[in-house]
């Protein structure tokens, strides 16, 4: 029943809640991510590297500015 659940959901609230703050200061900070990325890939020696780490095909040709957004969207299927 839906009452049963309560102390379940609220307990599941107690683990989450943190996590939230976690990810609030993810998102805050994502802009500044990118930024910082885009002016390291200014130097190509960096950018050298990272496409060949990109290229590997456990990135399954995926760029690190999507690795980097990728958090965003799994909350919400996640919650």
């Amino acid at each position: 029943t839906t009452a049963s659940m309560l102390p379940f959901s609220a307990d599941l609230f107690d683990i989450l809640l943190p996590m939230l703050n976690i990810y609030q200061e993810f998102v805050r900070n994502h802009q500044y991510s990118l930024q910082i990325l885009a002016h390291c890939k200014q130097n190509r020696d960096f950018d050298k590297l990272l496409k060949q780490y990109e290229a590997k095909p456990d990135c399954e040709e995926r760029t690190l500015e999507t690795f980097l957004t990728y958090p965003m969207f799994q909350v919400k299927f996640t919650v």
